[in-house]
């Protein structure tokens, strides 16, 4: 009403008069010297100039609600997101109800999109305020940037007690910090517990991560909730739900194709036999695809899916070392070997017994090289409870 009276003084001592002092229209007419329909006529109008005043100050406060959220969010590396708003959709009708699951894990092979989807949907929970406040805290210690290649990041790896002073430093607010850590994890816990919150943890890699910090998120959580970004696959924990990101299929992977080669000024665009070899190289991963569209810019797209092929090339050369190498060094030999065995089968993937018979290896060493590959997303496992099929990304055969 302050605001309205500085604006429009008149309209504030009608709505006053009429609603704070309830004086009846037909009196307020005669001291105002109008008629009784004037005296309608200028309340709605003055409603609806209050009704504009405090929908801006509400959109000022969410304003700053969305500011204060959001300040702790890594900036996008995307413009546009393509193939994710079935998974948007469905991780959103998983976290915005407060009950179980309080662990939700996002895994998927790297450079799939992972951390991209969760940036999305932080910005879209931003606008739900079921959370008191986001939280985001990275374990990555090397990231691939398409027109720079593989970077070490200059971070520690992730401990109970860094994840605790980092939740702590931006969700606590003006309140003091202790110096014990016994008195900073009470102070943690009574946050997450007096109101819920969503954390979202990106690029939970190693074992040592999982056996550390998944007990801590298990005190932590409910009401609050905890997101997990992680190239491992966590299905076997009961109390976590766990989600695999699939790759683009071939139209989503069209048209972010199309879209870094408008946004980068390539010319001509791809045609359709183009598209295909790429995804029949690269398959529907982001990262791979971003690092072919800016390749496009000055190499002949022959040559470009001829490195990738051989593996050759600075760029490419470490796009295979970021996506593979801590998984490959994770697998046991055997597991090793069915995985090399897997590109001699068609893209539908194989069964139990075609791939027993490929390998030579035993059914039994077979099935725990084959969980250790799902595991870590370097298979996709599909089919029925009598008859599963067993697949790997395009990229990962190439």
């Amino acid at each position: 009403m302050q605001i309205l009276a500085e604006d429009r003084p008149d309209e504030d001592y009608l709505l006053r008069r009429r609603f704070l002092d309830g004086i009846q229209a037909s009196i307020l007419s005669n001291r105002l010297n109008v008629g009784e329909a004037t005296v309608y006529r200028r309340q709605r109008q003055a409603l609806r100039h209050l009704a504009e005043v405090i929908q801006k100050m509400e959109a000022e406060v969410r304003a700053g609600q969305h500011a204060e959220l959001e300040k702790f969010l890594p900036p996008p590396t995307y413009d546009r997101l393509f193939g994710v708003t079935t998974h948007l959709e469905h991780l959103q009708n998983i976290l915005t109800p407060l009950h179980p699951p309080w662990l939700i894990a996002l895994d998927g092979i790297g450079g799939i999109g992972k951390t991209s989807l969760a940036n999305a949907l932080a910005r879209r929970l931003l606008y739900d305020f079921t959370f008191r406040h986001l939280a985001w805290v990275s374990a990555r210690q090397e990231e691939f940037l398409p027109f720079f290649g593989l970077r070490k990041l200059d971070r520690p790896a992730l401990s109970k007690e860094r994840l605790i002073d980092a939740l702590l430093e931006q969700l606590a607010e003006s309140q003091p910090i202790p110096s014990l850590p016994q008195e900073r994890l009470h102070l943690l816990k009574n946050l997450l517990k007096r109101q819920p919150h969503l954390v979202i943890i990106d690029n939970l890699e190693t074992v040592a991560d999982y056996r550390e910090i998944l007990p801590l998120l298990r005190h932590l959580a409910n009401p609050s909730k905890f997101l997990l970004t992680t190239r491992h696959s966590l299905s076997a924990h009961t109390d976590i739900l766990s989600l695999t990101l699939p790759e683009l299929p071939l139209p989503e992977a069209a048209a972010l194709l199309r879209h870094l080669q408008a946004r980068q000024g390539v010319a001509p665009s791809l045609t359709d036999e183009q598209t295909e070899a790429i995804y029949s190289i690269a398959g529907g991963n982001p990262l791979a695809l971003k690092l072919i569209a800016g390749q496009m810019a000055t190499l002949p797209l022959p040559q470009i899916l001829r490195n990738l092929r051989e593996g050759e090339g600075r760029k490419i050369e470490e796009l295979y070392t970021f996506i593979y190498r801590q998984s490959w060094q994770l697998l046991s030999l055997t597991a090793r070997r069915v995985l090399l065995t897997m590109p001699l089968f068609s893209a539908q993937g194989a069964s139990f017994e075609q791939l027993a018979q490929g390998s030579d290896v035993p059914p039994v060493a077979l099935g725990d090289a084959l969980e250790e590959l799902a595991l870590l997303s370097l298979v996709e496992v599909g089919g029925n409870l009598e008859h599963r099929r067993y697949r790997i990304h395009r990229l990962t055969e190439t």
